[in-house]
This record gives C-alpha cells, sequence and structure tokens, in this order.
C-alpha cells in the first residue's frame, strides 16, 4: 500500500474513532464509559504513531504509554 493509502486509511480510522466517542459521550446522561473512551483514545493514539512513522516522524517510541498513563492517572480531568 502506498503512503498516502496509509495514511488516508489510518486518517479515516481516526475521523470514525472520535465520532464514536464523540456519539458516545452525547448519548450518556448519567456518566461516560471510561473503559471505552480509553480504549478509543488509544486506538486513536495508535493511528497517529503509524501516520508518523509513514512520514518519517519519529515520536518518542514510549509517548504511547505516557499518554495512556496519564489518562489512567486523573480520569477526572475528562469529566
Amino acid at each position: 500500500m502506498s503512503v498516502e493509502k496509509t495514511i488516508d486509511y489510518y486518517l479515516q480510522f481516526i475521523e470514525a474513532k472520535a465520532g464514536a466517542i464523540q456519539i458516545d459521550a452525547d448519548s450518556k446522561m448519567h456518566g461516560l464509559d471510561w473503559p471505552k473512551i480509553h480504549s478509543m483514545a488509544r486506538d486513536i493514539n495508535v493511528a497517529i504513531w503509524e501516520i508518523r512513522k509513514q512520514l518519517g516522524l519519529h515520536a518518542k517510541e514510549n509517548l504511547l504509554d505516557e499518554l495512556t498513563a496519564m489518562l489512567d492517572e486523573h480520569p477526572e480531568q475528562w469529566d
């Protein structure tokens, strides 16, 4: 697959996940499904990392782990 098609695939994936998060947030009256949102956010971060890799932009190797830890440590920030 060409770099352009790979990047387009990941951008569509990110768009779909972001839309799912928005729908989930809009539909919850009494609280958000944090495990589901956490999983979708992780998927988005992986897709972004893949795009950066395709473009030759080398992000910190442990950036995904750092972002996940941040979400785990302070979920109240996302209320």
